[in-house]
């Protein structure tokens, strides 16, 4: 149970982190451009100059950093290149288990995976602000050709769950 509430809790520092890496919050009064209002219908507001976007290699090594020490000891992660996909491949014993019992539909561990759900689908939104066509899976550890949850653009592609 406490490995499940760790993961939980890294999974959200992990979306909270991809959100925070893709703005740069350190503006300063000389970064906003004000322009004399003429009545126009800016109605006043000052608007910041658009940062720049990182290139996608960047983009794609900071998700990779991120995603590697946030999972560090509950899961590898690797990239698929030709389908774009950052896969997850649980390693942590009692992660492992619990994908067992959620299997089985024991409803105390189905709900624990419709809350990682949830957390992987913001997730797979705070990656695809950065790399739009990307996505996320989670895959049997038992059989890593086999997609557990599939994630894009925070939309459920695939979750082994909803099979009947």
């Amino acid at each position: 149970m406490f490995k499940r509430i760790v993961l939980f809790i890294l999974i959200s520092m992990l979306c909270g982190m991809l959100v925070g890496c893709g703005i740069n919050n350190d503006t300063s009064p000389a970064d906003y451009v004000v322009e004399p209002d003429n009545g126009a219908s800016h109605n006043g507001a000052v608007e910041p100059e658009p940062q720049p976007e990182m290139d996608k290699e960047t983009s794609h090594i900071m998700i990779m950093n991120i995603l590697t020490n946030s999972f560090d000891g509950i899961g590898k992660i690797t990239y698929n290149e030709e389908y774009e996909v950052y896969l997850i491949e649980p390693t942590d014993p009692a992660f492992i288990e619990s994908m067992i019992y959620i299997s089985e539909g024991l409803p105390a561990y189905v709900a624990e995976w419709e809350s990682l759900v949830s957390n992987m689908q913001g997730l797979s939104s705070s990656i695809s602000d950065l790399i739009p066509e990307a996505s996320v899976a989670i895959v049997n550890p038992a059989n890593p050709e086999n997609i557990l949850l599939h994630i894009w653009q925070g939309i459920v592609i695939y979750d082994f769950t909803d099979d009947e």
